[in-house]
């Protein structure tokens, strides 16, 4: 049991002095502690929870007023926190060296020097906070309905992230180093499959080269009339954020309504891809 003596040290205590509500408190608090055995500590605890309880009386605060405030505090922290976590997050991906748009082009598994006409071209809305990278890539060439989700890592340099279908198919590994220019990541990716084989199954895998590209650094003109033919007959429905970067929202909201001109190249390389950056262009991000 906790000793009389004990609650007599306590500043707050008295038998019978002070404010009603105070007495009316401190009464209180001493049954509590008395009720059961509890260690010196747990009696202070207990001992200075109802002198703050007893000042709340002197203040003028009632119990329902003090319930009311701790559970108005509760559910704006419940509310709020989430937010305040997620602006914080976004504010330290806004800032990654990798944070934006970028375009992926993949090439024949043949061609290794990356000198013949692109076989795939995505747009890859990509975050980077930390060593730790995530983004969605949306295929842009041929135009159709296919889009992926990534997650991985960026070190030293080097991105390594496996992907997977929202749309379409297929799913595997990528692997691109940075180069002296902070624009362009080169490397390959992987995609592993299963094929039935008679009794048995066959494991392959495919894999060809690729290389992101910052969409602010591509120019080229056939890359432009090909987007510019795209609103108009896109298979998928891009965010705002992606039409913002790769036409900008207006001019895509205008081209969509108009019909398909028809000069959209059939092919795309790398050199109709970059171009040639005119004067006043927007600089690569460094």
């Amino acid at each position: 049991m906790a000793d009389r003596g004990f609650l007599n040290r306590v500043p707050w205590f008295d038998s019978g002095r002070g404010h009603p509500y105070r007495r009316a408190g401190s009464a209180r608090c001493a049954r509590l502690v008395l009720s059961r055995e509890v260690s010196a500590p747990t009696a202070a605890v207990r001992a200075d929870l109802g002198a703050w309880v007893s000042h709340a009386y002197c203040l003028g605060v009632t119990p329902r007023e003090w319930v009311y405030s701790v559970i108005a505090g509760v559910v704006a922290g419940v509310i709020t926190g989430p937010a305040v976590i997620a602006l914080w997050r976004w504010l330290q991906e806004w800032r990654g060296e990798l944070t934006g748009c970028w375009l992926q082009v993949t090439y024949a598994a043949e061609d290794d020097q990356m000198a013949g006409p692109a076989a795939l071209v995505d747009v890859l809305q990509l975050r980077h906070r930390g060593r730790a990278i995530r983004g969605t890539m949306w295929r842009l060439f041929p135009n159709e309905r296919k889009s992926w989700t990534c997650e991985g890592m960026f070190e030293d340099g080097i991105v390594l992230a496996t992907y997977r279908a929202r749309r379409g198919g297929g799913k595997g590994l990528l692997s691109l180093t940075r180069t002296a220019d902070s624009w362009w990541l080169k490397g390959a990716f992987l995609e592993p499959f299963v094929r039935p084989y008679g009794a048995g199954i066959v494991i392959a895998q495919e894999t060809a080269p690729m290389e992101w590209l910052r969409r602010d650094r591509c120019f080229g003109a056939p890359l432009a009339r090909w987007l510019e033919a795209l609103p108009g007959v896109a298979q998928l429905k891009y965010p705002l954020r992606v039409r913002i970067a790769l036409l900008g929202a207006l001019k895509w909201r205008r081209l969509s309504k108009r019909a398909a001109s028809g000069t959209a190249p059939e092919t795309l390389a790398r050199a109709d891809i970059l171009g040639d950056r005119p004067p006043g262009a927007m600089r690569g991000k460094r």
